[in-house]
């Protein structure tokens, strides 16, 4: 899908097809500017349509429970068999150091208290430590096939007596709605680093709290995260928290075996074992 294919959608739209540019790195999405007004997103693959749905049946209701911006679609349809959205482009840049965190920490806490009732419903998904478990006893099964054969003793045991703890943690769990792609890129601020709205919804669903803190662990490190953490005002799970962020270097692994590049899976693999040495490191001196 590129710019020339979509001008008859933005026509029928009322949308200028001049000043159209593609916004690259979209694997679920052909996502698209329009004029700087717009976003066009063009959904790959039928689960993608799926959560484009999702989307559309969840964000305006939530925007009318939070106190920051989330892109409510104008239009949605099906272009040349793949569904489409299209909404307002939201002012603003990805969060970075030197911004405001402390409004970070104000907007997790609206979106984690959005209504779990309705959000079960808008979702799909029930509001249960169980439902959330499953899902990582899924993925443990290629995480074992694949991956753990492609690393040295000592971080394959790490991986598995890891893994093990957090499933047996996810039992103290207290569901909440959760965005769970919410890297510094998904979140946007004004000119005076203040978070304005927090965008890309296709993984939102019921779960962990923790794992939304893992784009700021990524991004700002771990003293940010605890005052964030702090100024959320309810407790995290580290436990949990350090699992989601290394296992964002397993599924690198994993896209590096899938794709037959082995220096995708080298990297991951470093990538991995660094993230294990800082949560050592950190639980070490915070102990």
């Amino acid at each position: 899908m590129d710019v020339r294919r979509i001008q008859p959608l933005l026509a029928a739209h009322g949308l200028p097809e001049s000043g159209v540019g593609v916004i690259p790195g979209g694997w679920a999405s052909w996502t698209f500017d329009v004029a700087g007004e717009y976003i066009l997103r063009i959904a790959r693959t039928d689960e993608i349509a799926r959560c484009h749905r999702k989307e559309a049946r969840l964000l305006p209701a939530l925007a009318r429970e939070v106190g920051f911006e989330v892109p409510v679609p104008k239009w949605t349809g099906t272009f040349h068999g793949h569904e489409y959205m299209l909404y307002p482009r939201l002012a603003g840049r990805g969060i970075r150091v030197g911004d405001n965190l402390a409004s970070l920490s104000d907007c997790l806490r609206q979106l984690h208290g959005f209504d779990l009732r309705t959000a079960e419903g808008l979702v799909d998904t029930e509001a249960s430590p169980r439902v959330w478990r499953k899902q990582y006893e899924q993925t443990w099964s290629w995480v074992d096939a694949m991956i753990v054969p492609v690393l040295d003793d000592e971080t394959a045991q790490q991986v598995r007596q890891r893994y093990t703890a957090m499933l047996a943690s996810i039992e103290q769990m207290t569901p909440t709605f959760v965005h769970a792609d919410l890297g510094a890129e998904h979140v946007l601020v004004n000119g005076d680093g203040e978070v304005t709205a927090i965008i890309d919804f296709e993984t939102a669903t019921i779960g962990d709290p923790a794992i939304d803190f893992v784009g700021v662990l990524a991004a700002f490190g771990h003293r940010a995260t605890a005052q964030v953490i702090a100024g959320y005002g309810a407790p995290i799970a580290w436990e949990r928290l350090h699992f989601y962020w290394w296992m964002g270097s397993v599924h690198a692994i994993k896209y590096g075996i899938d794709s037959d590049d082995r220096a995708i899976v080298a990297d991951g693999i470093a990538g991995l074992q660094r993230r294990l040495r800082e949560i050592e490191r950190w639980s070490s001196a915070a102990a």
